[in-house]
Order: structure tokens, then sequence, then C-alpha cells
């Protein structure tokens, strides 16, 4: 078995250890050695049965066997555990329930949560985490360090940019482009394409900030 640690001891931590018991149960691939959090206070305590090990200078100490998850929701905040740490080796965790073609290409440290469904030549960067029971259509491009959400339906060959976030509930019509560093509200219809750096909501989308 693979030793991994996760870094996160929030809401997302609980539902990858969750994640990690649920692909052992199918077959023994990973041994979970506690969390990794950067809040002295909790450092000893328990989450779901597992030990809060440390924080950063706990990282170090790693040996270069050992994997990482980073277990948080936002994208900003991965990019920088893993700028600060680009040396470690990371883990890509996929559900066992999740459909996926094998010609399909999934980065590094990235995660795909149970009941999604990934069909045909999609591309999923490094560190981008799919929620649970969201739909990736044909020849979707998802860049590093996206979010999304849980229940999103993504259309075919939509791209979106690095450093995005996706809502709750959301979809994408298909042949659109999201850009980098868009955070799109929660239930939201996108209709149309989203250029970098912007905020949209609404059913039809609207670009509320630029």
């Amino acid at each position: 078995m693979k030793k991994i640690v996760i870094y996160g001891a929030g809401g997302f931590a609980k539902e990858i250890i969750w994640l990690i018991e649920e692909i052992n149960n199918v077959n023994k691939e990973w041994e979970l050695l506690g969390l990794i959090e950067d809040n002295e206070e909790n450092f000893g305590k328990e989450i779901n049965g597992y030990k809060i090990l440390g924080g950063k200078n706990y990282l170090e100490t790693l040996s270069d066997d050992i994997f990482i998850t980073i277990a948080i929701g936002d994208g900003n905040i991965r990019k920088k555990i893993y700028e600060n740490f680009p040396y470690k080796k990371y883990a890509t965790l996929i559900h066992p329930s999740v459909k996926i073609s094998s010609t399909n290409e999934i980065g590094k440290g990235s995660i795909i949560c149970a009941g999604c469904n990934l069909t045909v030549n999609v591309v999923i960067g490094e560190h981008s985490n799919i929620n649970l029971n969201c739909t990736v259509a044909h020849d979707c491009k998802i860049g590093d360090f996206v979010s999304i959400f849980p229940q999103v339906a993504i259309s075919g060959n939509v791209k979106i940019g690095s450093n995005t976030t996706i809502g709750t509930g959301s979809a994408i019509i298909q042949k659109l482009k999201v850009g980098e560093n868009v955070t799109i509200a929660s239930m939201s219809n996108v209709t149309k394409n989203i250029s970098d750096n912007s905020i949209a909501l609404g059913n039809p989308i609207k670009i509320i900030k630029k």
C-alpha cells in the first residue's frame, strides 16, 4: 500500500478520508497516515479516526515516498500549498463509482468524487477538484486548480481556465469558454463565454464583475 497524508482538516478533508476508505474497500491502495493542518491548537486531535500530525514543518519531514492530497476546496489555497511544496508527490484520487473513459487524462493531485461521469477525451489539469455527482461531457478541457462543486453539468467541448470555481448545481452549455480566475455562482446557467477574472451568476448568466 502507498502511504498518504491529507493536507487540510475541514469538511472536505472528512470527505477525502471517506473517499480513500472507499478506494481501499475495492483495492487496498492507500495507507492513510493522518492529516496536516496549520492551526497548532488542533495538533494531535483526531478527525474521523485519523490524527492531525502537525503543520507545514511536519510536512517537510515526510519521506519522499509519501503522497499528499490537498483536501481544500479553494483552488487558490491549493495552489499556494503546492507552490510551497512542488517537490512532493501528489496523489490523484478517483472514487470507485466514477464513470471514466480510458481516453481521458487526469492531472496529478486532482480529485474526482463519488457519482461523477466523465465521458470521453476529457482533460483535467493538475490539482483540480470535481465534487459529487458532476457530469463532464466529451472533449472538455479543464485547467489547473479548478474547483467544480457538486452537481455541475458541463456539456461537450467546454474549456475552463485555471484557478476557476464553478458553484453547486450550475450548468454550462456546449462549446463555451470559461476563462481563468473566474467564479461562477451556484445554480447558474452559463450560456455565453466568460472572460478571465470575472464573477458571474444567474439564469441566464450575467457578469457582475470583471
